[in-house]
């Protein structure tokens, strides 16, 4: 299975953290591609059932479950990022245990 590059990653923003905002966003570093947005929406963050900092510390696992659904085993990761939606919007099943 392909699998993204993941460099580091770190939270944007957070409800109760940014006045006005509904959902999470990350920063995720790619290695040789730069910084993908990642979005998951305040509902979906508590259908998982964890808190903020087992979403932030789950994320790039659930990064790299979205990305085995969508990535071509045969083409270059890499080359596949600029056909993905930005932000990536990560759904609570992508969170599972």
């Amino acid at each position: 299975m392909a699998e993204l590059p993941i460099v580091d990653h770190g939270m944007e923003w957070a409800p109760g953290r940014s006045p006005g905002v509904d959902g999470y966003r990350w920063r995720v570093e790619v290695d040789g591609w730069g910084i993908l947005l990642v979005d998951v929406s305040s509902s979906e963050a508590i259908r998982t059932g964890m808190a903020t900092h087992e979403l932030d510390r789950e994320l790039p696992t659930a990064l790299q479950r979205y990305a085995a659904a969508r990535l071509d085993k045969h083409v270059a990761v890499l080359d596949q990022l600029g056909r993905w939606d930005s932000p990536v919007v990560l759904f609570a099943e992508h969170f599972r245990r």
